[in-house]
């Protein structure tokens, strides 16, 4: 049985950006969302330390809009509310358009309100949405690029430690505030 590596970490996401490959499959999963073509600078937000307490956070930037990623993977209200309140300081410190797209690891129909795009897993969704809400190795064989999967799941210890870290810490903060 491999090790499993979610996409749905915001580790796996810096890693997957540093990779041409990984890079042009998010920003194209990303047009695709927002039915647009734009190039995109991920800006550094990340927890790269052993901090149990800090989470990562994705932004991507572009001319003329920013946007936040997020992975809600406990149908966890408190963190969405939490979400809305950072996209609130952000709209006050920048001209640019905000946007939150919030990708959930269980059912649902996706649904686009205003400036927030919420996706859901479903039967609907392209193959490259459907690679980053999988939820098993198995899973992501099915709709993987094989490079891309290659550079995933190549020997990087350094990667695999922040991964692990990250999902500690989305298991704290999720255990602090749903106790």
């Amino acid at each position: 049985m491999k090790k499993f590596i979610s996409l749905m970490n915001g580790q796996s996401f810096r890693y997957l950006w540093k990779d041409v490959q990984g890079k042009a499959y998010l920003t194209n999963m990303l047009n695709d969302i927002l039915n647009e073509k734009n190039h995109y600078e991920l800006l550094d937000y990340f927890n790269s330390k052993d901090n149990k307490n800090v989470r990562s956070y994705i932004f991507l930037e572009c001319h003329n809009k920013i946007i936040f990623f997020d992975f809600n993977l406990y149908n966890d209200q408190i963190r969405i509310n939490l979400d809305y309140q950072i996209m609130n300081v952000m709209q006050s410190s920048t001209s640019k358009k905000l946007f939150l797209v919030l990708f959930n690891a269980f059912n649902g129909k996706n649904k686009v309100d205003n400036n927030i795009f919420s996706i859901y897993k479903n039967k609907y969704n392209n193959k490259d949405i459907k690679f980053l809400l999988s939820l098993s190795y198995e899973e992501q064989m099915k709709y993987a690029d094989k490079d891309i999967m290659d550079y995933l799941y190549k020997d990087n210890k350094e990667f695999y430690h922040l991964y692990l870290n990250e999902i500690k810490t989305e298991e704290n903060i999720y255990n602090l505030f749903n106790v």
